[in-house]
């Protein structure tokens, strides 16, 4: 259900605080979904903690799980061609570039207070752990999982990549094991089998990693490491910099944490292509 439906079904039960709450958050929807819990209480005057025990009564996990329905239904209600307008409706024809820079180096600054260095250690040591790494994108995702696939191979970890057909995926799965980790990513919308991949992850026992925007905490089951942030402002076209600075940060935390097998790894992979590359000549 979209964040008004939910409301609707709950109507009977806000208090007087909890529909000035609901009034500050749908004043401005895209706004709320990127403002803090503090922000949207101090609009609506009451304290945030009026605001956790809202999203608790409406059925989120807390105001994180609020802000992402939120976020969802602002891309849900949009085509790519609206949020592309909206991004460059304020840009200066001479300072594209320029804009587009400071915008990134915002989001890039904020990261650290979404996703911690603890949480990108602990997905470096899943990994360096596993006997075999499945990654799985749909969508445009694909980009960042055939990145991390090349990349992931490089320092000497076996990968395998899950394609986002039946047949495919239920040949990938199959093989699925305790031993293993399963990364997958999600942006915008949660990808469609994403779900029963990751019921296939926690029913073989492996551990799951889900790199997402601000639709991360929406994901059911919930992933075992969640790394999750925002791209950009709600409702514009948003790019993939955030999640590539989370899967770059796992690749350089991973000789931190596997006793410098990535660096080996990678030494051999350099005498190797060289050799072919002699070779071919």
């Amino acid at each position: 259900m979209s964040f008004k439906e939910i409301i609707r079904q709950h109507a009977g039960r806000l208090t007087p605080a909890d529909r000035r709450l609901v009034d500050a958050l749908l004043e401005n929807p895209a706004g709320s979904a990127m403002s803090s819990a503090s922000e949207i209480a101090q609009r609506a005057g009451v304290h945030a903690a009026s605001l956790v025990r809202l999203a608790r009564k409406l059925g989120f996990e807390g105001f994180s799980d609020l802000r992402a329905r939120l976020q969802a239904d602002i891309l849900a209600g949009e085509q790519p061609h609206d949020r592309l307008r909206k991004r460059v409706q304020d840009l200066p024809p001479d300072q594209v570039l320029q804009a587009v820079v400071e915008r990134e180096q915002a989001f890039l600054r904020d990261l650290p207070n979404h996703v911690s260095q603890e949480q990108i250690a602990r997905a470096a040591r899943l990994i360096a752990d596993a006997r075999r790494i499945l990654l799985f994108a749909e969508g445009s995702s694909r980009l960042l999982r055939d990145m991390m696939a090349r990349r992931l191979r490089r320092v000497g970890r076996p990968v395998e990549v899950l394609e986002a057909q039946s047949r495919d995926l239920a040949e990938g799965l199959n093989t699925l094991a305790g031993t293993d980790v399963l990364m997958a990513f999600a942006f915008s919308a949660v990808p469609p089998l994403l779900p029963p991949v990751l019921e296939e992850a926690d029913r073989c026992g492996a551990a799951s990693i889900l790199v997402a925007d601000l639709i991360g905490p929406l994901v059911r089951p919930a992933p075992d490491l969640l790394l999750s942030a925002p791209r950009g402002v709600a409702g514009e076209s948003q790019s993939l910099t955030i999640p590539m600075a989370l899967c770059t940060s796992i690749l350089l935390t991973l000789p931190l944490v596997d006793g410098g097998a990535s660096i080996r790894a990678v030494e051999r992979y350099g005498s190797l292509r060289r050799q072919l590359e002699d070779d071919s000549r």
